[in-house]
């Protein structure tokens, strides 16, 4: 994290499913944002092309629990 803190993130073109309990991002799409992501044991780490960091998370009960880190972002992700 930055400083600790942690920010809001936006993403546009998104598909919602309500009877989800929890919010999924799809790798594919931060990927093509340039964001380089590294998956370890207990955690994953998706970072910009200078290493600023941009997502961190931890895995818990098998799914990845992700925050924004950093400076203030807009991620537009395309629906293409």
């Amino acid at each position: 994290m930055t400083n600790g803190r942690i920010i809001d993130l936006t993403l546009y073109n998104i598909l919602h499913t309500p009877s989800f309990y929890s919010n999924f991002i799809s790798i594919p799409k931060i990927y093509s944002l340039g964001l380089a992501i590294i998956f370890s044991k207990n955690d994953i780490v998706a970072s910009f092309r200078d290493k600023r960091i941009a997502i961190y998370g931890v895995l818990y009960r098998g799914l990845y629990h992700v925050k924004i880190v950093g400076e203030p972002k807009v991620l537009i992700v395309s629906s293409a």
